[in-house]
């Protein structure tokens, strides 16, 4: 059915096929179609929809690319009086995507699969303010041999003005729909918007905070969240761009295992080793040589961090935590002079 007078019901449905194209580069492409369904209610105040690709696979002479499992739903809804800003769930699911180079050969080029990666949105409307959160992760990656996983980021957004929010999008909408505008106009007019509704959206307090951002790999582990929140009762700091940071206050705490914070030392170490020698026409280093100089590069830099109390040893792991509150800065917990 159509969405006669905003409101209605359909099935979009793509049937599947498989087709080449191209002689001398030929492409082929499996679509194995796609089903779902979508809802609209009158006036368009609600949106509802679910829809699903059983798989899609595309293969050239130089690679191939297939993707499997694929869906996304939606529930969104525009909050009383706030026409235009539609808020609610939105999710997207892959099971996997597995990419091959080089026709797929599995001595040569690039080999990268990925399983089961995940996005969901969120954002809800209370007493004028949007809070809003973003969940990213996939439980396994596979580049060249190389295992990462699981992994996540998530992240929050609070009291955000609604009405201000809704204006900040009409501002964007009119100035995408100008053509006679170049890009750094754009730019330059969204900012300049952002700028005169920055005194309503810092006084009512928002904050943004990434509540997890970690990923595991055969060597440990990598955790790090953060926050920054505004003060909106700060009012003669938030009207002075000096005294800004005095309405601010971020936070931050890393966690990562000894392991892993070696290893990515160790990369460092070993490309400026390598670009020192190509840079002095020196011969390049042994394997073994290399090996020898980035493990004793690691071991020195994780030990200048701890000296310098950046660092706090806890027992297969290092951690690092830092705030700024009021004009004052702490470092895991010690003032930062």
């Amino acid at each position: 059915l159509g969405y006669v007078g905003g409101g209605g019901e359909r099935r979009p449905g793509v049937a599947q096929f498989h087709q080449t194209w191209g002689q001398a580069e030929p492409v082929t492409v499996d679509w194995q179609g796609m089903s779902g369904h979508s809802t609209v209610s009158a006036g368009f105040k609600e949106v509802r929809g679910e829809w699903q690709v059983p798989a899609l696979e595309v293969t050239a002479r130089t690679g191939r690319l297939r993707l499997a499992g694929l869906g996304a739903t939606v529930d969104l809804h525009l909050p009383q009086g706030l026409d235009g800003l539609m808020l609610g769930d939105v999710d997207y699911v892959l099971k996997s995507m597995e990419f091959a180079a080089d026709g797929a050969r599995k001595d040569k080029g690039l080999q990268l699969a990925l399983q089961n990666l995940a996005f969901k949105i969120s954002s809800w409307e209370t007493d004028g303010l949007v809070n809003g959160t973003l969940r990213a992760s996939f439980q396994k990656l596979n580049v060249d041999g190389d295992v990462e996983g699981p992994g996540v980021y998530d992240m929050q957004a609070s009291n955000l003005d609604a009405a201000a929010l809704r204006e900040m999008q009409q501002l964007s909408r009119s100035l995408q729909a100008d053509r006679e505008l170049s890009p750094q106009q754009v730019q330059a007019q969204m900012a300049a918007g952002i700028g005169k509704l920055w005194p309503r959206i810092a006084a009512r307090s928002p904050a943004l905070e990434i509540r997890d951002l970690s990923f595991q790999d055969p060597d440990g582990h990598l955790h790090c969240s953060g926050k920054i929140a505004v003060d909106g009762s700060k009012k003669e700091a938030l009207a002075n761009p000096l005294l800004l940071p005095n309405a601010l206050s971020p936070e931050a705490s890393v966690d990562v295992s000894t392991a892993l914070l070696r290893k990515a030392f160790g990369a460092v170490v070993r490309q400026q080793l390598v670009k020192a020698r190509a840079a002095s026409c020196k011969p390049p280093l042994s394997e073994r040589q290399l090996d020898a100089f980035v493990a004793a590069g690691s071991d020195k830099g994780v030990a200048s961090l701890v000296e310098k109390h950046i660092l706090i040893p806890n027992g297969s792991a290092y951690t690092l935590s830092a705030s700024y509150r009021s004009g004052e800065a702490t470092l895991n917990g010690q003032p930062v002079k």
